[in-house]
């Protein structure tokens, strides 16, 4: 009864200082109560496990169970959940290892903890443990910068995994010649050296990492500020085209009803219609824009008008009434870039292309209405996923899009809802998204 008592106040110990290490690395996406609960059970199971007295069964599953905890329960990638979990076991059995030759190889005198008098034992686990939560919080607040942004896995992240696993399993054959062979007083200074090595070296790894990370978010989002001021110029060189056209059509327009009433006077009736039909086409009316409330909106709007005025597709969009400002700004990318990404890419294809877009509030201002309706010849087909096949040449991207739209709406507990039409050739998309309102009812 009291080696299990020693095991689970062991086993207590660390959990409280898992919880909070994962609470300063990483976002929750669970409640507290029930990140509390399975904590509990993970490191339960972790008692028996070390019941069996195996050190690499141990160390194995103290990584896999933390692994698969963080994965579970906090907002990481696979990568970053994989380092965490092995820098914290490295942390734990080299603080263990550091203590126990501090002691003078205290566990290579006695089969496993529990054999030593209670006094030696609560002083290991209070020390070990103590010197387990100082590394941490040292690299918790002198290292670490808590992101939830998900970094492309690339050749410089698979280094630092390859790496942490080499260092993991250097550390895991120190623990088991540590622990395992009685050592020498100079084997247990130099015992003690290579485990403050390899805590150095764990270290490292984990600010390398993070370096990483920061790095790669900055290259992004250089990126998408490139992006926003390539569209902000475009945005104003189709207003100032527009005004232009706009000022253009207001000088000629008494000329062109006069012409138009003239025809109509000498019965020339077809010559009025098709003189009418190709006013209504001009630039000036097909390609108009008029600006919404949204920035970031505005700037998206205006390159898929210039893309369309370039491809001779009518481009017709009514947003004035819309409010966004409760949607994050990459979502509205996201959102409103892959809905225009699908209707240019069906709208090309077609004799009569045509893009329309309507951006509306419900009478009770809850939801964001979106309605897009794009020219397409042929019904898409739908596939298991739920989504439908584009023809991209690149068979990898196919859906992504879609997919990105659907999490979106799911994000503001929208519905979506598509549909063909084969009298119209024309593809339907309606989007009901929540506004902040809506979603603290619900």
């Amino acid at each position: 009864m009291t080696n299990f008592l020693l095991y689970c106040l062991m086993y207590l110990i660390e959990g409280i200082i898992s919880y909070y290490y994962f609470g300063h690395a990483f976002h929750p996406i669970a409640k507290k109560s029930t990140l509390c609960a399975c904590l509990f059970v993970t490191y339960l199971f972790q008692v028996w496990i070390f019941s069996f007295n195996i050190i690499l069964l141990n160390l194995f599953f103290f990584t896999l169970l933390n692994f698969l905890f963080i994965l579970f329960f906090y907002s990481a990638t696979t990568i970053s959940a994989l380092i965490h979990s092995a820098i914290l076991t490295a942390c734990m059995g080299l603080s263990e290892i550091i203590t126990s030759n501090l002691f003078g190889g205290l566990l290579t005198q006695y089969a496993n903890a529990a054999e030593m008098t209670l006094y030696m034992s609560l002083s290991f686990i209070f020390l070990s443990k103590t010197l387990y939560f100082l590394c941490l919080y040292f690299i918790l607040f002198f290292i670490i910068k808590r992101s939830s942004k998900k970094v492309e896995v690339n050749k410089g992240s698979i280094l630092i995994i390859i790496t942490t696993l080499l260092s993991f399993a250097i550390f895991s054959c120190l623990a088991y010649v540590s622990f395992k062979n009685d050592l020498t007083e100079f084997s247990q200074y130099a015992m003690i050296a290579i485990a403050n090595l390899l805590l150095i070296l764990n270290c490292l790894i984990i600010w390398i990492y993070e370096y990483h990370q920061v790095q790669s978010e900055k290259i992004v989002q250089l990126e998408l500020d490139k992006q926003r001021i390539t569209d902000a110029k475009q945005y104003s060189s189709l207003m100032e085209h527009q005004a232009e056209q706009l000022k253009i059509l207001r000088h000629d327009i008494k000329n062109h009803l006069s012409t138009i009433r003239s025809l109509y006077d000498i019965g020339s009736y077809n010559q009025a219609n098709e003189y009418v039909n190709e006013l209504i086409h001009t630039d000036a009316l097909t390609h108009f824009f008029q600006p919404t409330g949204c920035e970031t909106l505005n700037l998206i709007l205006s390159r898929y008008c210039t893309l369309c005025q370039e491809h001779r597709i009518r481009f017709q969009v009514n947003a004035q009434s819309s409010d966004l400002n409760y949607m994050q700004l990459e979502d509205i990318t996201s959102l409103f870039c892959n809905l225009l990404d699908n209707a240019y890419e069906a709208a090309n294809k077609c004799s009569e292309p045509f893009i329309d877009l309507v951006i509306s509030s419900s009478k009770d201002d809850r939801k964001t209405i979106i309605a897009l309706v794009n020219s397409c010849d042929t019904a898409p087909i739908p596939t298991r996923e739920k989504t439908f096949s584009s023809s991209k040449t690149n068979p990898e991207n196919h859906g992504i899009g879609q997919k990105s739209i659907r999490r979106v709406v799911n994000a503001y507990h929208g519905k979506i809802d598509s549909y063909f039409s084969e009298s119209e050739k024309a593809f339907h998309t309606i989007l009901f998204i929540c506004t902040q309102a809506e979603r603290i009812s619900i």
